[in-house]
């Protein structure tokens, strides 16, 4: 009886011992032991997660510009645009196929056009549409009731007259002065012995006494004169209803433009006419002036050529070897 309650005793000792070994195992046993007096492990089930991405540099800009990127939405094309203030902008045609494949053409170099003179300075229209010359302004003068002392009367007048007088000097000329004429009021051609081409003239009219302020006015209407009445080949003339002084002349003489100055009265007789040296060069070389008396008593100046008698009725004088 106390062997057998020795024995169980001991029994439970043995069992205390075990458990104490296999759940208290020592600190200083290897990791192998370790493993091995612990409990069954479970079987775990395999691990689905990716594996951990390289943190790089460029992390926080990439995660902006992703940012970005998703914050922006597609515009509706129904949706008016806001208005812009200024000019609007310009809108491109884009292609469709968007492709690597597609080259641009190359780009066109822009060549500007030659500008074409305008048909206003080859041309030249007269300054009114009432009347062409003298006897039409006459009869339009009559209708319209213009008085004869008026100074649109006394200058339309007297600018036909003058053109009328130049006439038999072998000058063609037309009237072209009007409110904005810039100081011009005959254009024309002149034909003289001593070119094949005519000279191209330009007139300035003054029913009055001339002053030496008119040449210099004269100098600046040649500034806007059309294209072709600029420049060399071209003569601008003074006419006046009174002979020229002497400080007339001397402002003539001066101007480096060819210029001539010409006495015509208001009944159409020419009693002078004087040029200086920058005409002489443009083509009136050898041609003079000369007094012709009339019946009644009056002398009227003509052109003469190598000395000879010029004007348009008379044929040119053959030269002499």
């Amino acid at each position: 009886m106390h062997f057998r309650h020795a024995l169980i005793t001991l029994s439970r000792l043995s069992r205390r011992s075990i458990h104490s070994t296999t759940k208290c195992p020592s600190f200083s046993d290897p990791l192998s032991t370790l493993v091995n007096h612990a409990t069954p492990a479970i079987p775990s089930t395999p691990d689905d997660t990716p594996p951990l991405k390289r943190r790089s540099r460029n992390k926080k800009a990439d995660s902006i510009l992703d940012h970005s990127k998703s914050s922006i939405s597609p515009v509706d094309s129904d949706t008016a645009s806001p208005k812009r203030r200024g000019r609007p902008r310009k809108v491109v045609d884009t292609p469709d196929d968007t492709s690597e494949e597609t080259t641009l053409a190359p780009l066109k170099k822009r060549t500007r056009k030659p500008k074409t003179p305008n048909e206003d300075h080859l041309a030249i229209t007269h300054g009114s549409s009432h009347h062409t010359s003298l006897s039409e302004f006459l009869s339009y003068a009559d209708t319209a009731n213009l008085s004869p002392t008026s100074t649109v009367y006394r200058g339309t007048h007297y600018e036909y007259t003058v053109a009328d007088a130049l006439e038999h000097l072998a000058f063609s000329l037309t009237r072209v002065g009007r409110a904005s004429d810039l100081g011009i009021d005959l254009l024309g051609t002149w034909s003289i012995p001593s070119r094949s081409k005519p000279i191209n003239v330009l007139i300035q009219c003054k029913a009055e006494a001339p002053k030496p302020s008119m040449i210099r006015e004269l100098e600046g209407a040649v500034v806007g004169a059309p294209v072709r009445y600029r420049g060399e080949g071209t003569i601008a003339v003074l006419a006046a209803a009174k002979e020229a002084t002497k400080g007339v002349r001397d402002a003539v003489v001066r101007s480096r433009l060819p210029m001539a100055y010409l006495n015509i009265t208001t009944e159409g007789r020419i009693r002078q006419f004087v040029w200086n040296y920058a005409a002489v060069e443009c083509g009136l070389e050898g041609v003079g002036v000369s007094l012709r008396y009339l019946a009644n008593g009056e002398s009227e100046a003509t052109l003469t050529w190598k000395g000879m008698p010029c004007s348009k009725s008379s044929p040119k004088p053959r030269r002499v070897e």
